[in-house]
């Protein structure tokens, strides 16, 4: 008599109120998490949970809609992993930005569970940048973030606001260089007017969010 193969960890905890990973699962197959509630609850079974995230986040079937959880398991698992900092999740996190659909809630539960860690993962997003030349904006959004105030990542987010050619990407990395360092962003930023020929509609734009800075009602 052959045996039946065992059904996935997560369907023997949700239907096992004993199980150690039964309010895991609920948590995180559930419709709606709260990432916040869900990181306190779960505390005292970090060290269980994590390589269980890990498991869900390693199971492509479960990014699918018609899967268990409706694909939101990978999601909520990405944001646990940004409340706790998990550095050992960054890889994954990273390998989600690089092959992952960038207008998939997973990519975007991603880039900010990447911001919630912090300035010991730059090098990685670094070298990731250079690897995927597309992302870069996106990429610039997180370690602008997480280098904030520092010379050598406010001159490397210049360079990048340099190389844009779509007007959104060029408003999107003025406003990265002002939540970076404001007032050497607003210099910065009326200098490149001054150089470089915009559209008026960019100018205005970027006129705006110098003013707003320039007030000091900037929100970085």
């Amino acid at each position: 008599m052959i045996d039946e193969e065992q059904p996935p960890i997560w369907r023997q905890a949700i239907k096992d109120s004993t199980h150690a990973l039964h309010q895991a699962t609920w948590l995180l197959f559930s419709p709606n998490m709260n990432a916040k509630g869900a990181a306190k609850m779960l505390a005292a079974q970090r060290e269980q949970v994590i390589p269980y995230l890990f498991q869900i986040l390693d199971t492509p079937e479960l990014y699918l809609e018609s899967a268990f959880g409706g694909g939101m398991a990978p999601v909520h698992a990405v944001k646990l992993l940004g409340e706790w900092q998990v550095k050992e999740g960054v890889p994954r996190l990273l390998h989600i930005l690089r092959e992952d659909d960038w207008e998939s809630s997973v990519h975007d539960a991603s880039i900010l569970a990447l911001e919630q860690m912090d300035a010991s993962i730059i090098n990685d997003l670094l070298h990731l940048a250079t690897e995927n030349p597309k992302q870069v904006v996106t990429i610039a959004s997180i370690v602008g973030k997480l280098g904030k105030g520092d010379p050598k990542i406010f001159e490397w987010l210049c360079g990048i606001f340099q190389k844009q050619k779509d007007e959104i990407d060029v408003m999107f990395t003025a406003e990265i260089l002002l939540s970076n360092h404001m007032d050497a962003a607003v210099e910065f930023l009326e200098d490149q007017m001054k150089r470089n020929k915009y559209s008026k509609w960019t100018l205005k734009q970027i006129q705006g969010y110098i003013k707003v800075a320039r007030e000091g009602k900037w929100i970085s």
